[in-house]
């Protein structure tokens, strides 16, 4: 994916939703969640080499698995949050960024006790 070509389309998709806001402001929140998706969707096409990097170092243990799916959480948190935000809802985006931040510290605590483990046998 090109950057470049990714932000100029949500450029485009801005300008688009801005004068649909101007002509018919109710049908704004769906244009933007509409192309928000789309979005996504060409986004989603890079995870494939995530995956692959994922593959790749499940050789080294159980270190990077959780880092995966923190980023994850992450990812999935944050798009659910902007999508209530178009919808005007920024009380439940901030619960559902709320609620991220508690699983990706929960993902966290075995990856932190085996930090802590090793720490210990090399004192």
């Amino acid at each position: 994916m090109n950057i470049f070509t990714y932000c100029a389309a949500a450029f485009f998709c801005v300008c688009g939703i801005s004068l649909l806001k101007s002509i018919k402001s109710e049908f704004a929140p769906y244009a933007s969640a509409g192309a928000g998706v789309i979005l996504l969707g060409v986004a989603v096409k890079e995870l494939s080499i995530i995956k692959e990097l994922l593959e790749y170092v499940k050789g080294y243990g159980n270190l990077f698995e959780p880092l995966g799916k923190a980023l994850f959480v992450a990812l999935l948190c944050q798009l659910t949050a902007e999508i209530c935000r178009d919808f005007g809802e920024n009380s439940i985006a901030s619960k559902v960024e709320l609620g991220g931040k508690l699983s990706i510290i929960y993902l966290s605590v075995p990856l932190i006790k085996e930090v802590l483990e090793s720490a210990r046998q090399m004192l």
